[in-house]
């Protein structure tokens, strides 16, 4: 469950550290394309969608508040045209090697 109490207002903190400070994060591409964030903590506020910038390789998670947040990885060359051609993305929480949550959120590709 997320925290968001613990945390100033967006005002005072629109950017929240860098998530592979605080969680084990994964990102997976399954055969059949889809594509996978699994993670070991709780975040600190709901997420409504996920942001791919194929320019610097990174995903960023948006809360409800409207924050951004860096996953903390960098996707692999490799990767890129699998997820740009993708329009939702799971999201997973693993805990103690069992899965605790699963949520479909859209993924919007950045674009310059």
């Amino acid at each position: 469950m997320p925290d968001s109490d613990a945390l100033p207002p967006v005002e005072e903190k629109p950017v929240l550290d860098n998530l592979g400070k605080i969680s084990k994060m994964t990102l997976a591409v399954s055969e059949t394309g889809q594509v996978y964030i699994f993670h070991e903590k709780p975040f600190p506020e709901p997420i409504n969608w996920v942001e791919f910038d194929p320019e610097i390789a990174q995903m960023h998670l948006v809360s409800q508040n409207g924050r951004l947040q860096d996953l903390g990885i960098k996707v692999e060359p490799e990767l890129n045209e699998q997820i740009k051609s993708c329009q939702k993305i799971y999201v997973v929480r693993i805990e103690n090697g069992k899965e605790q949550e699963i949520f479909e959120m859209p993924l919007l590709i950045r674009q310059y």
